[in-house]
C-alpha cells in the first residue's frame, strides 16, 4: 500500500498519478510569505537568543505615592543587537514576596540581520513570592524589516547574575 501524502488540497484520486496532488514539504529554512511548490508558507516561527544589561532610573510616578517608576534602557546582545528605552510603574511589597508591574519598552536594532523596530510589553507579578511574567511583542508596533513582527519573549537570571533572553517570534 502506498502512504498518502501530507496535503495542502485533499484530491479525490489516489494513488500517485493524478497530477493534481500538492505535496507539503517542509523546508530547513522557510520564509514567510514564500511560496514552495505552489504552496503559500504563512508564517515561521523563529527564535533569538542572547543577553541583556539593563540600567533602571527611579523616577516620579505622577500617579500616586503607592505607585513607583522607573525608566530604563537595555542593550541587547545576540541574535537581537540592539537598544531600547522604556518606563516601568510597579507597586506592592516585593520585599514581602507581593508586587506587580506594567512596563513598555521601544527597540531598535537589527534582529537576526533584519532592521527595524518594535514594542514590548511586560505584565509581571509576584505571589506569596511566586513570579508571573507575561513579556509580548506589541502588534502593529513593528516598523523597517520587522514591520509584521509578533511573539513573546522569555528572560532568566543565570548564576553568574547575566540576563537571558529566547525571543519567539513571527515576520
Amino acid at each position: 500500500m502506498v502512504p498518502r501524502p501530507l496535503q495542502a488540497e485533499q484530491d479525490e484520486a489516489w494513488p500517485p498519478g493524478n497530477e493534481s496532488v500538492n505535496y507539503m514539504v517542509l523546508s530547513s529554512s522557510p520564509q514567510a510569505g514564500a511560496s514552495f511548490l505552489g504552496i503559500d508558507i504563512l508564517s515561521v516561527v523563529s527564535t533569538a537568543t542572547g543577553t541583556f544589561e539593563i540600567e533602571m532610573t527611579p523616577a516620579a510616578s505622577g500617579i500616586h505615592d503607592a505607585v513607583g517608576r522607573f525608566d530604563f534602557t537595555k542593550t541587547f546582545r545576540g541574535d537581537l543587537e540592539a537598544a531600547s528605552v522604556g518606563i516601568m510603574l510597579s507597586a506592592g511589597a516585593p520585599e514581602a514576596g507581593e508586587a506587580g508591574y506594567v512596563a513598555m519598552e521601544a527597540v531598535e536594532g537589527r534582529l537576526n540581520g533584519l532592521v527595524g523596530g518594535f514594542a514590548l510589553q511586560h505584565f509581571g507579578t509576584l505571589h506569596g513570592g511566586k513570579q508571573a511574567l507575561e513579556y509580548v511583542v506589541v502588534p502593529g508596533s513593528g516598523h523597517g524589516s520587522l514591520t509584521s513582527i509578533t511573539g513573546t519573549v522569555h528572560l532568566t537570571i543565570d548564576d553568574t547574575g547575566a540576563h537571558r533572553y529566547t525571543l519567539d517570534y513571527e515576520i
